[in-house]
């Protein structure tokens, strides 16, 4: 007993001590290693999801503390509720009469309505054709809307379903046919389907 309390109060070695020391270096390195990780693995699935969404407007991500307000910046110099305010001693005015006329008489709107009067009056030579583009319009309200809400299209091959798409269900609403009606009865029997647009020469 008296032998193993003597080895047991006994110095370790300088090599155990070096040892035992990287051996603690080592470990506090694995761990700063191992958080680094979870948080570049946390950024990746965030990066993930981001690139899966329609468009950056609607990003999920953590809201800002301090966002910055839409509109004029506040302080002294831009006055306040985003106009300055009129100054106290008006040192001059001066007096800006407009034109009751164009400086050219006319003459170059007369000029361009003159050359454009064959596409101008259209509607007047041929029945049958609107005086205004409120059709085109309308066609054009689609794919429109669906830029402005979520950033249209991200490949070529997205666009081109949404323009097969997008003509079919506007030919079925000329023809006044239900679109559900028509499409599922072109899943389950695409021979008794009536054709939107006729085949040439078929």
């Amino acid at each position: 007993m008296e032998a193993d309390r003597t080895s047991m109060d006994a110095p370790a070695c300088p090599g155990c001590a070096r040892r035992d020391r990287r051996i603690a270096e080592l470990e506090s390195q694995v761990a700063q290693l191992q958080d680094r990780i979870a948080k570049l693995e946390e950024q990746l699935a965030a990066a993930t999801r981001g690139a899966k969404r329609q468009a950056a407007p609607f990003s999920k991500g953590p809201p800002k503390i301090n966002p910055k307000t839409p509109g004029r910046k506040s302080g002294k110099d831009c006055g306040p509720k985003a106009f300055r305010p009129i100054p106290p001693v008006i040192d001059e005015t001066y007096q800006a009469p407009l034109p009751k006329r164009c400086p050219c008489g006319g003459v170059i709107l007369l000029a361009h309505l003159f050359g454009q009067q064959r596409h101008l009056f259209t509607y007047l030579r041929i029945p049958g054709i609107d005086a205004t583009n409120y059709r085109a319009e309308q066609a054009l309200k689609g794919p429109i809307v669906n830029r402005k809400v979520w950033g249209g299209n991200r490949t070529e091959d997205g666009a081109a379903a949404q323009g097969i798409i997008s003509g079919v269900l506007g030919a079925l609403a000329k023809k006044a046919l239900r679109a559900i009606d028509w499409i599922s009865g072109l899943l389950r029997a695409p021979a008794d389907t009536p054709l939107l647009v006729p085949i040439p020469g078929g």
